[in-house]
């Protein structure tokens, strides 16, 4: 989640048009002539220019995105095209384990359950380019977008910015909240505030710590506020609607340190 100064908020699309500055991979692809198949993938189709791959899947919102199962299957599919209509890069997204671990935490039987269906697929993909005459030439990789740690608690970012009367707009997801001041000048006290809570920390995009590699572009807020483990940071926004009023009364979840 981030503001962006033109386009406004951003939140999860896949909206190739979102890139500044750099392409995606079957954008690289399919700019050097590799036919290319994006399959639920981020920056699959552009608003100002169509579709950004020669494949690209149709699903719009999750409720139209097929099993993972079926997924696998289209990605078999594809593999045993002739060769003259095999996409050369295949990208394929499956929500799992992810949507399991997310939901019922990352060591639920739903999850263990998710994991072993997802080796399945991953077989069935392996086992379909054995059988390919030229298999020797695929290559498959398989990969994730992040990494997961045990959470207990939400911090109520929205309390903690009114309580210290830090005029800023901010958007969170996971254990970043990106806050962008109204007033520029009011920067120093709005850090010295937020570094009183023990569960987070306070970075700065002209000091970046050594493992960033976030940049320091007009989308980085003035200050990244970081919950440490186990807490994390959801806007208001993004609670359920019967809690969103504890965003202004509730608790902000942090203690602040000792004077």
């Amino acid at each position: 989640m981030f503001l962006d100064p033109v386009r406004g908020e951003y939140s999860h699309s896949a909206d190739a048009d979102w890139l500044t500055g750099c392409e995606h991979l079957h954008q690289a692809a399919e700019r050097q002539g590799v036919h290319a198949a994006a399959l639920r993938w981020v920056g699959r189709y552009s608003t100002s220019r169509g579709p950004q791959a020669s494949r690209v899947s149709s699903e719009r919102s999750y409720a139209e995105y097929p099993p993972d199962p079926a997924r696998g299957y289209e990605v078999v599919g594809l593999l045993r095209l002739p060769v003259e209509q095999r996409p050369r890069l295949i990208e394929a997204y499956f929500s799992e384990p992810d949507h399991a671990e997310h939901f019922h935490g990352m060591d639920s039987a739903e999850t263990r359950q998710a994991v072993v269906e997802s080796d399945q697929i991953v077989g069935t993909i392996m086992a379909a380019i054995a059988a390919l005459p030229d298999h020797d030439r695929v290559t498959l990789l398989v990969t994730t977008d992040h990494g997961m740690l045990p959470i207990t608690t939400d911090v109520n970012i929205q309390r903690i910015v009114a309580d210290n009367g830090i005029d800023a707009d901010f958007r969170s997801t996971g254990t970043t909240s990106f806050v962008y001041l109204r007033d520029k000048a009011t920067k120093p006290a709005a850090v010295a505030a937020l570094r009183h809570y023990e569960q987070l920390e306070v970075l700065l995009p002209e000091a970046p710590p050594p493992y960033w590699h976030l940049g320091s572009g007009p989308r980085v807020g003035d200050l990244v506020v970081s919950a440490k483990p186990p807490y994390f940071i959801e806007d208001v926004a993004h609670w359920p609607w019967y809690l969103r009023w504890l965003g202004n009364r509730g608790r902000s979840s942090c203690r602040r340190r000792s004077p």
